[in-house]
């Protein structure tokens, strides 16, 4: 018996975590974390969610988005199509995250 997991994620919520991935506070929390912080308990995904929330962020549709976005980038990945992602949601963002109200 293995104990990895497999995780399916739907196009909605790859567009989340990709438009998360542009969203520059969370970009600036990413940068504020330890590069030795275990991101992997429920308690960072709550964390960073609240925190998210506080600073105004408007594009996580779901509880794990921040967290996951933030994973992604610690591990060096970028979004796939970037800003077409972001300009899915209706935040008003439209490729260059200045434009985001």
């Amino acid at each position: 018996m293995s104990d990895k997991l497999t995780v399916i994620e739907s196009d909605d919520y790859r567009k989340e975590i990709s438009a998360l991935m542009a969203d520059p506070i969370i970009v600036a929390m990413t940068n504020e974390i330890p590069n030795n912080l275990d991101m992997s308990a429920w308690g960072f995904t709550q964390v960073a969610s609240e925190e998210y929330n506080k600073r105004g962020g408007k594009n996580a549709r779901s509880i794990g988005g921040p967290a996951r976005a933030i994973q992604r980038l610690k591990a060096g990945e970028s979004p796939p199509e970037l800003f077409q992602a972001v300009s899915d949601f209706p935040s008003g963002c439209c490729g260059d995250p200045s434009d985001c109200k």
